[in-house]
């Protein structure tokens, strides 16, 4: 009898696992990135930001970097340290005491109700100019892939960048997945995954030939060039992304999109990057941290 019972438990551990597989097969497109999943987060359709970062740095077989956010906060932490602290920080300095816990509420109250960018409720006053190339590259997978208070990453929001920015080389190799994630993030027209209606009140007041470049959000690993025309009508042109062929605009395939953009701004009138980008901060340390993608 016990061995049967044995044998049925064995079933249904394998149909739980081959019905997982499947679903992250429907998630992760990439075939690196879904047997990551799989290998490494068996069962989890979610997973905090921390465990998500290790494991897919030592399956890229680099050392993971250290992040000067998780350095944890003195008991006599002045207002000026809270401010420039990430917010794990402040959760945890809100563990010390009374007097602490106080502190640290009224800091992540300052940033809830403030006009601040989603980066800066995270990552605090970060300074781009002392900020190591290795970190640097960390916070720009974070800010795309953990863009959220819980700091955690999903298997559908990574199975999305991966059709954006994909492939994932295991192992890393120079100009492969982190490399062209911090090149996009750099440039100044790219503001990420926002919704239309957000993109367009951002567009709304801005000169015409002012462009912006944003993940779609209704064409699956495909691209938006949202600009204002010449006649300041907001308009938004779809740019498919694939795997060893690159950008499409048209019948053309361009390698990376700064190619497309510079064959193509004077057709189609792009003139000036739209100011706001939410990933700024990381590589400009003197862009204010007001204003961007606020909470209201």
């Amino acid at each position: 009898m016990r061995e049967i019972v044995t044998a049925l438990e064995d079933v249904i551990v394998d149909c739980a696992s081959l019905e997982f597989q499947q679903k992250i097969e429907k998630l992760i497109d990439d075939p690196n990135g879904r047997n990551f999943w799989v290998t490494n987060l068996k069962g989890k359709f979610s997973v905090p930001w921390e465990e998500f970062c290790s494991l897919l740095y030592k399956a890229l077989v680099l050392p993971l970097p250290k992040d000067p956010l998780t350095k944890v906060l003195p008991a006599n932490a002045t207002l000026t340290d809270l401010q420039a602290a990430g917010l794990n920080q402040i959760r945890q300095y809100a563990k010390l005491g009374a007097e602490q816990a106080q502190k640290a509420a009224a800091e992540i109250k300052r940033r809830e109700l403030g006009n601040f960018t989603a980066a800066y409720r995270t990552f605090g006053d970060t300074d781009a100019d002392a900020m190591a190339d290795d970190v640097r590259t960390m916070y720009c997978l974070k800010a795309i892939l953990a863009d959220n208070d819980e700091e955690i990453v999903t298997a559908d929001e990574f199975g999305k960048l991966l059709g954006w920015v994909g492939p994932l080389e295991l192992p890393n190799i120079a100009n492969g997945f982190l490399d062209r994630i911090v090149d996009l993030l750099s440039e100044q027209w790219f503001h990420g995954a926002i919704p239309t209606t957000h993109t367009e009140n951002l567009l709304r007041l801005q000169a015409p030939g002012t462009y912006l470049v944003r993940f779609s959000n209704s064409q699956k690993g495909c691209y938006c060039i949202s600009k204002v025309s010449k006649d300041k009508v907001i308009k938004h042109i779809v740019i498919p992304y694939q795997v060893k062929k690159g950008f499409q605009l048209e019948k053309t395939w361009y390698s990376n999109l700064s190619d497309l953009l510079s064959a193509n701004k004077e057709k189609y009138f792009l003139v000036t990057p739209c100011p706001g980008s939410k990933y700024s901060w990381m590589f400009e340390s003197d862009v204010a941290q007001l204003g961007g993608y606020a909470v209201q």
